[in-house]
Order: C-alpha cells, then structure tokens, then sequence
C-alpha cells in the first residue's frame, strides 16, 4: 500500500511538471527544453521498458523515470522475477545540432517480485521449479546516460542506457527510445 501511494506521488509530481515547466520556461526559448522519452529494450534481467520526461535548463537536466525489468517466459522457474524503478534524476547535457548527450543520477524507490523459499517442482514432461512470491522494496540510486539524434525539432531517436545501484537487485540495460518534445536549442 505504502508503494502504491509513492507510486500515486511521484506520477502526479511527473504530470504537473510536464504541463507547469514548460510554460515557466517558455520566457526565454534559447535556453530550455522538453522531452518525453520510451523506450524497449533488454537488461541484467531480460527484457525491459522505461519512459520519462526531462526538462532542460541551459546545460542542466531534470529527470523523472520509470524503468521496468522481467525475466522471459520461457523456461524460468515460478515467479517470474522483475524489478522497477521510479525515481528523478539530476544530469548535464550537451547539445550539438541535431545530437544530444546527457548523463545524470539521482535517488528511487525501487520495487518489484523476487524469489523466496523453494516450494518444489510442477509438471510432469516439462517441469517448473516453483518458489514462494516475495515483494521487495528499497530506495537505490538510478544512473543514465543518453544518445539522441533528433532529425526534426520535436522527434528524435536513440539509445537511453539505464542502471540502478541498490541493496536487493541492482541491474542495468539499454533501452532503443524515442523522444518527442522541444529537442533543439537553435
């Protein structure tokens, strides 16, 4: 319960600054910009997913993220383990025409369903090992690092890599994203 309200916190904290920000900052248009990012991919996991918005200051970036990672379906004992990330991120970046590089850090709440106690087998022909459920949750410090091209001023594409340092389950991967938003400083 206690995760579903951060959770409840940090997506109305996201949405108001996607819509109040920008129209702050649209005072001086040469020094700002805004961005709304996905992403797939895989991780230290398997797969991955991940989306967030970024709000940038001159050289400065202000993040807000959420990375989910699963193990594949196929042939992985029961449960599935995954992990998520929701946090914010403090970065630089460097804008050259229709590139951009960044690299931030920050603070998370890190959540998600690990493996307990083994319970045994089920299935007869194609057996599963089976293990209790159990939830965790811990604050870990998220990294990313960015590669964008944006051939028009409000789409780009490019590679988001992403990593979580964390007492339970740290993990890392690469995310092939796009971004759409108020990419170009020209």
């Amino acid at each position: 319960m206690k995760t579903i309200r951060c959770l409840e916190f940090i997506t109305a904290a996201v949405v108001f600054l996607q819509f109040a920000v920008p129209s702050v900052l649209a005072q001086d248009s040469n020094s700002h910009g805004y961005r709304v990012h996905a992403g797939l991919g895989g991780s230290t996991f398997g797969l991955a997913a991940g989306l967030g918005t970024s709000f940038q200051i001159d050289d400065n970036l202000l993040s807000a993220r959420f990375v989910y990672n699963e193990e594949p379906d196929l042939f992985t004992p029961t449960p599935k383990e995954n992990v998520w990330d929701v946090g914010v991120l403090y970065g630089r970046t460097l804008q050259l025409r229709r590139f951009s590089l960044s690299a931030s850090g920050g603070i998370c709440l890190v959540g998600g369903t690990k493996r307990g106690r083994h319970l045994g087998t089920k299935g007869e022909f194609f057996t599963t090992e089976v293990y209790e459920s159990t939830s965790l949750s811990t604050v870990g410090f998220p990294i990313a690092a960015e590669v964008f091209v944006a051939p028009f001023s409000f789409f780009g594409v490019g590679i988001y890599g992403f990593a979580n340092l964390n007492s339970t389950k740290s993990f890392a991967g690469v995310l092939l994203s796009i971004q759409i938003g108020n990419l170009r400083q020209e």
